[in-house]
């Protein structure tokens, strides 16, 4: 565990305590790279970079680091609290500068090919628009929309939605059928040629799923219970089964994304891509769905079983994860899965409920107002239908353009504050005015 340094710099004596603990998790980073890889050697070269970082970042956090964090922000110091797409530079560089404060004569630590701030950045962006297609013209964030039954019917319904804001369309393969699919995607490409732009299709796959009720035929069966009365008492028999997640999947173009529901463990991916590429669909993307506790606490192992794939992401699938990790813990939670995933360069998709009384009844509620904006921290915003989708794709795009000027990830961007120019005293024109967006 790493010792507790007071909170202020006050003397050469706290500049070295602050530095032998920064070079203490230098070596830590190192050691877990060497023994944490070592059997990852199939990761795909796209990957090869980010599973190093994504290693990094663990060793940073496993442990406290609050009152590191409380010393280097009283100095006015760059913190390890943003360094999640660049680690090993983040905290070579905060070595350096203690180095030089403490006036020693330090040789500046070598990059050894360390992934500088902006690396880390041009890597995120650079996996996101393999999977989820090129930036929207306005914004960073793309908006992901899910498809009704009614839009296999309606090639206008979706060439509306894309001309509203959304980048991407989600089919729910748990609803509708083959040939309605295929006629929402020749929608789909129908309108993104006549609009010009990119309209990337994801399928989400039904996974398993425990279903009660009359037996049908096919599924796996794996409990029979009594079912019982108030007072205890067996009042009659129910079969419960799982479906199988193996079964046959339907075909589907070979520019589509697959989302795995309710994955489990880096086995459950290994197997995936061992299907898809026995099917020749080796080169597709995979968006795994982080919809169970196991899934949360296996993150990091499932994101290195998926840098074997060229193109991956992870949609957090937050109504079944609130379930299982609890309403209060779910806050916590997914800000940590956003915390991982940029530490592996890993896009992802914020889902569950995005401006839902919006889309279903007409009228958005404040909570889910902000829930919005804390989408911008994504990559992806997924709306589910309804009646009013039209309004909340338009709804989402305001807000994701607003958001953008004021934060990117964790980071503040310190746009120019149009509050800060009511205090009654005249602003003093600079030499170069600030270009206000």
């Amino acid at each position: 565990m790493l010792a507790k340094p007071d909170s202020i710099i006050e003397n050469n004596q706290e500049l070295d305590k602050l530095i032998r603990q920064l070079s203490v998790l230098r070596h830590e980073m190192q050691e877990l790279e060497t023994a944490a890889l070592a059997e990852q050697c199939d990761l795909h070269k796209s990957h090869s970079e980010s599973a190093k970082n994504l290693i990094h970042y663990l060793a940073l956090r496993r442990h406290d680091l609050r009152a590191i964090q409380t010393s280097l922000a009283a100095n006015g110091l760059s913190s390890l609290g943003r360094a999640e797409s660049h680690v090993r530079a983040n905290v070579d560089a905060i070595e350096n500068l203690l180095q030089l404060i403490s006036r020693k004569g330090h040789e500046p630590l070598p990059s050894n090919g360390a992934l500088s701030y902006q690396d880390g950045c041009d890597i995120l962006d650079k996996h996101t628009e393999e999977l989820l297609g090129p930036k929207p013209r306005q914004r960073m964030v793309r908006i992901m929309v899910t498809m009704p039954s009614e839009a296999a019917a309606d090639y206008n319904f979706i060439r509306t939605l894309m001309l509203d804001g959304m980048d991407c369309m989600r089919i729910n393969c748990a609803y509708d059928d083959a040939e309605a699919w295929a006629a929402m995607i020749a929608h789909a490409r129908r309108a993104a040629k006549e609009i010009g732009k990119s309209c990337r299709i994801l399928m989400d796959l039904a996974g398993p799923k425990l279903r009660t009720g009359p037996m049908s035929s096919g599924p796996e069966v794996i409990k029979w219970r009594p079912r019982r009365n108030q007072y205890g008492e067996s009042k009659s028999a129910v079969r419960v089964w799982l479906s199988s997640a193996s079964a046959p999947a339907p075909p589907v173009p070979f520019d589509v994304f697959l989302p795995y529901s309710f994955v489990k463990s880096a086995a459950d991916v290994q197997e995936l891509q061992k299907q898809l590429a026995l099917a020749g669909g080796q080169h597709l993307g995979i968006v795994l769905k982080i919809e169970t506790r196991r899934a949360f606490d296996e993150l990091a192992n499932l994101l290195l079983a998926v840098m074997r794939s060229p193109s991956a992401g992870v949609m957090i699938a937050r109504g079944d994860l609130a379930i299982e990790c609890g309403w209060e813990r779910m806050a916590e939670v997914q800000e940590e899965i956003l915390w991982i995933c940029e530490a592996a360069h890993m896009p992802v998709i914020w889902a569950t409920q995005v401006l839902e009384t919006l889309a279903k009844q007409g009228i958005p509620s404040r909570a889910e107002i902000t829930d919005a904006a804390m989408g911008e921290r994504a990559e992806c915003v997924m709306l589910n239908k309804g009646l009013y989708i039209l309004e909340a794709v338009r709804v989402l795009d305001n807000i994701l353009r607003r958001m953008e000027k004021h934060q990117n990830k964790k980071r503040s961007m310190l746009r120019h504050l149009r509050l800060a120019d009511h205090l009654g005293v005249p602003k003093k024109q600079t030499r170069e005015p600030q270009k206000v967006a």
